[in-house]
């Protein structure tokens, strides 16, 4: 899997490829900035939080390139902040249970319980832009380019007749998707 991912996924080319999504993410969050400021119609200055705004402006890149999904706003993007958010917390969190294994039955913290919610929304999500893929691949109107551009789109042709170690494709998909993000 890894030899896959770097070769045919994570390859030079295939990021050079991409390099026109950070540019466009970038230049639509400047021109959001310079429309809300317009908005405001007599010249003042505007507040502009930079830790939200370089938020979206990753998370949007990293959803294009990973996934090819785009998050407008809305209550969809809400949910998926929330859900990556906690993802990366919880990923860098050292628990009790690390240091002193058998400490782990326990869940101080309620780390374990936590991670296991925020491992069924991601995956929730992960599900339904996968499906959403596979819609996109089966209309005949769909052009291949567009729904291979993203990591998530080009897997599935890459893994057809791999053995996947007892896992199936769509479970291999979302991991490697996931450990990307």
């Amino acid at each position: 899997m890894r030899k896959m991912a770097v070769s045919e996924v994570l390859s030079n080319r295939r990021l050079e490829v991409q390099r026109d999504v950070r540019i466009h993410e970038v230049n639509r969050g400047l021109k959001g900035i310079y429309n809300s400021w317009t908005e405001c119609r007599n010249g003042d200055l505007i507040a502009v939080d930079l830790d939200e705004w370089i938020g979206n402006i990753n998370l949007n890149v990293i959803l294009r390139m990973v996934c090819g999904k785009r998050m407008a706003g809305g209550l969809q993007m809400e949910q998926c902040r929330k859900a990556m958010r906690g993802f990366f917390e919880l990923a860098g969190q050292v628990t009790v249970g690390d240091a002193i294994p058998f400490l782990k039955c326990f869940d101080l913290g309620g780390y374990l319980k936590a991670t296991k919610k925020v491992c069924k929304e991601l995956d929730c999500i992960m599900e339904e832009w996968l499906e959403e893929h596979r819609q996109k691949k089966g209309d005949a109107g769909a052009s291949a380019g567009a729904t291979e551009e993203s990591l998530m789109g080009l897997m599935p042709s890459l893994l057809e007749g791999m053995e996947l170690g007892g896992y199936d494709a769509d479970t291999v998909i979302k991991a490697t998707c996931l450990v990307c993000d």
